[in-house]
C-alpha cells in the first residue's frame, strides 16, 4: 500500500517527481550446499520493472520500484547435477542523498514475492525456504535528464533455517542433501530512463503562461 501510495500520489510532494522504467542484468553472490560446499555456476539473470523517485530537496530524496528478476544457478553434487531458479517480483522504498552532481547513494528494505523457487530434480516437499524481506544498498548516475545507470547489492535476510532436499538423479535414484535456505543474495545493475518529469511539465505551463496577445 505504500509503495502504491508513492507512485500514484506525486502532488502529495511539493518538489520534483521523476517516473520511468528500467532494466539489466543480475549476477548471484551466494547459496551452497552446506554439506558439500558447493557453490553454483550461474546464468546471466534479468531484470525489469518501474521506478519513480520525489525529490525532497535538491539533495534527499525517496525512490520506491517495483521489478521482475530471475536467476538460475547450476550444481554439480555428488551423484547428479541440477539447478536452481528463482523468479520474482520485488517492491523497494529506497532513500537516497545525491552526493555530488548527478552521482547518489540510496538503500532501503525490499519485500519479496516469489513466482518460483524450486531445483530441477527436487522430487519433494518440503518447499524451498525464503525469507520474504530483503535489504537494496546501492548508487545511481544520473547520465542526462532521461537515462542513468545504477548498481545495487540485493541482500536477503537470513531465514536461520536448514532444508534436506530430496533430489533425484539420472539413474532414477534419489538422495538427501542438506543445504542453506534458498535466498540467492545478488548485484543488480540497471539501465534507467525517465518517461515523466514533473520540473518540465512546470517549465511548459511556465512558457505558455508567459505568452501574450498582442494587436
Amino acid at each position: 500500500m505504500v509503495l502504491m501510495a508513492l507512485f500514484f500520489a506525486p502532488k502529495v510532494f511539493s518538489q520534483e517527481f521523476t517516473a520511468g522504467v528500467k532494466g539489466g542484468v543480475n549476477f548471484f553472490q551466494t547459496l551452497n550446499f552446506s554439506d558439500t560446499g558447493t557453490l553454483p555456476d550461474a546464468d546471466v539473470g534479468f531484470h525489469g520493472g518501474v521506478f519513480g523517485q520525489y525529490n525532497f530537496s535538491p539533495v534527499f530524496f525517496v525512490r520506491p520500484e517495483i521489478e521482475y528478476s530471475n536467476i538460475t544457478l547450476h550444481y554439480e553434487l555428488r551423484r547428479l547435477d541440477t539447478s536452481y531458479k528463482l523468479d520474482k517480483i520485488s517492491g523497494a522504498a529506497l532513500f537516497g542523498a545525491e552526493i555530488f552532481n548527478n552521482f547518489s547513494i540510496f538503500a532501503g528494505p525490499v519485500y519479496q514475492h516469489f513466482l518460483n523457487k524450486e531445483y530441477s530434480a527436487q522430487v519433494r516437499e518440503p518447499e524451498i525456504i525464503i525469507n520474504s524481506w530483503a535489504v537494496q544498498f546501492g548508487a545511481k548516475y544520473d547520465i542526462t535528464d532521461w537515462i542513468g545507470l545504477s548498481v545495487k547489492y540485493d541482500y536477503t535476510a537470513d531465514s536461520n533455517k536448514r532444508q534436506i532436499l530430496s533430489l533425484r538423479a539420472e539413474n532414477g535414484n534419489v538422495y538427501n542433501y542438506s543445504s542453506d535456505d534458498g535466498r540467492v543474495n545478488q548485484i543488480f545493475c540497471s539501465v534507467y530512463f525517465t518517461i515523466f518529469n514533473s520540473s518540465n511539465k512546470k517549465a511548459k505551463r511556465a512558457r505558455s503562461s508567459g505568452r501574450g496577445c498582442y494587436f
